[in-house]
């Protein structure tokens, strides 16, 4: 089977590396744009960059696949909501894999206020909860698949080589500099880029920060750094950008950084931390499955159940600044995690397969 896939979005791209693991019988081109492609090349994979591409069609009538995957993104006018359309008109199965619950209702808008407007013909979750999200849209049963997160598979096997490595000689590594002072990682994190409500939410955040005009992710730093201010040793705090973030949106707090890491893989870094901060990002939910003290500053209620670790109230969630000093004052502890690894990227390469068998032979019966 020739199957074309597109990414743009990292955390999207987390998913289509144990996929394509996979699936080694099968001829897989994988087109990026984007923070894709430089993520996806460090992770060893062979990507052909169509940054400046255009066209669905001529991307399908060049490539011939008998399969389109296209991962969701922030981006409304994705190329990959018009190659899910384009496969469509084709007659080629489509398939799209969604790493979380939240905003399941603007996943396939695309410009429109119609969630199935660019609808694949198949969706792959993590979980019951987001295909129960998905069938509340309008998706039928036959065109969701609960496959698991393949990359929270991964980050499990990760973890367990970490443990053997030792957790004092990985932070020596990633950590040279910070001495036996407690390490704080904040995760950075775009704003709020598909929410139609993002200027209401933006207008009423939980968080003032320093004067209250500061975006997002910024606010919320300014809360973590004025809180640990007076801390006795000060922690080292660790600024981990998001792979769409730019160094130059945190400038004015460089000064109260100890370290910025962007690139690459964060999971060693995380790992070797004492506490891992963040908002409602997947790095967060990672951060937890690998056994570490985590904590959201949720920027506001409507992200609670963005991630299924803060929803369940596995990963600690603060939503005003006193609750927040008294999480930071401690004792940092983590705690249980009831993800369990499972398979998820052979499972996504079965429901594909299933897909395109079931798509042949409603053709033959056509015919």
């Amino acid at each position: 089977m020739r199957m074309l896939a597109y990414v743009e979005d990292p955390g999207a791209a987390n998913w289509f590396v144990p996929m394509i693991a996979a699936m080694p019988g099968d001829d897989v081109i994988l087109l990026a744009a984007g923070a894709a492609v430089g993520y996806l090349r460090d992770r060893g994979l062979e990507v052909l960059d169509v940054s400046e591409e255009t066209q669905a069609g001529d991307l399908l009538s060049r490539h011939a696949p008998g399969l389109v995957v296209s991962g969701t993104s922030e981006n409304l006018e994705s190329p990959g909501l018009a190659l899910i359309d384009a496969a469509r008109d084709a007659g080629i199965p489509s398939a799209a894999p969604v790493d979380q619950v939240a905003n399941a209702q603007h996943r396939f808008r695309g410009t429109s206020d119609d969630p199935l407007r660019h609808a694949p013909d198949l969706v792959m979750v993590a979980d019951d909860r987001a295909a129960t999200a998905f069938a509340e849209l309008g998706f039928a049963g036959s065109a969701v698949a609960v496959t698991g997160n393949p990359h929270h598979d991964w980050v499990l096997s990760a973890a367990a080589g970490f443990e053997g490595q030792g957790r004092e000689a990985l932070r020596k590594a990633v950590l040279p500099e910070a001495g036996a002072r407690p390490v704080i990682i904040f995760l950075a994190e775009v704003g709020y880029a598909v929410n139609p409500e993002a200027d209401r939410w933006n207008a009423t955040l939980n968080f003032e920060g320093r004067d209250g005009t500061a975006p997002r992710c910024a606010r919320m730093l300014e809360e973590l750094l004025d809180a640990i201010a007076q801390h006795s040793p000060r922690p080292w705090i660790v600024l981990r950008l998001h792979p769409k973030n730019t160094r130059d949106e945190f400038a004015a707090y460089l000064d109260e950084i100890d370290q910025v890491s962007e690139g690459g893989d964060p999971l060693a870094l995380v790992w070797a931390s004492d506490l891992v901060v963040g908002m409602s990002g997947s790095l967060l939910e990672e951060a937890h499955l690998m056994g570490r003290p985590c904590l959201s500053i949720l920027p506001h209620a409507v992200e609670r159940d963005w991630l299924p670790g803060i929803g369940s109230g596995a990963i600690p969630a603060v939503e005003h600044r006193s609750g927040l000093h008294a999480r930071l004052n401690g004792p940092w502890q983590a705690t249980p995690v009831s993800y369990r690894a499972g398979g998820a990227g052979a499972a996504m390469a079965e429901a594909l397969h299933r897909l395109v068998a079931h798509h042949h032979g409603a053709g033959r019966q056509t015919a």
